[in-house]
């Protein structure tokens, strides 16, 4: 199966870095909410899976925290500032990493259904003494959360 190659994953994080930066400037002087660092580990069928866009949603659309897996499948959450972590609290999660192979053709290197907030059936709880998760994937079957 192909891999996406660290040019792609230099471009997404770059990305991710842009929006969070973005971020930064909607707080108009106020103090923004708690957040909590959260870091974690992404497997699938055992074995590290890099290049893995990790997304957590507090509430539907609000206090969204975001992080990209690096080779070792490890990744941090952002929310405003990089590295910042996601807010307290149970949060839905969905798991993506694909690559588009040519216009029109998109390789998925995890099932379809991680990669939405509906159908993934993750979730993860954020709190000071609750901050690192593990996402255990399967080609088949049922997610595994630790």
């Amino acid at each position: 199966m192909p891999r996406p190659n660290s040019r792609s994953l230099l471009l997404s994080q770059l990305l991710l870095g842009l929006v969070a930066a973005a971020g930064l400037g909607t707080g108009c002087g106020r103090k923004g909410p708690v957040l909590i660092p959260v870091s974690g580990l992404v497997t699938l069928d055992g074995k590290p899976l890099p290049a893995t866009v990790v997304e957590f949603e507090q509430e539907r659309g609000v206090n969204m925290a975001t992080g990209i897996t690096g080779d070792d499948g490890r990744f941090t959450l952002t929310t405003y500032k990089i590295g910042a972590g996601a807010t307290p609290g149970m949060h839905r999660v969905q798991l993506s990493c694909r690559v588009s192979d040519s216009p029109g053709k998109t390789v998925w290197h995890t099932p379809k259904h991680y990669a939405s907030f509906d159908t993934s059936g993750l979730t993860a709880e954020v709190s000071p003494t609750q901050n690192t998760v593990t996402f255990e994937l399967k080609s088949q079957g049922t997610p595994v959360r630790k």
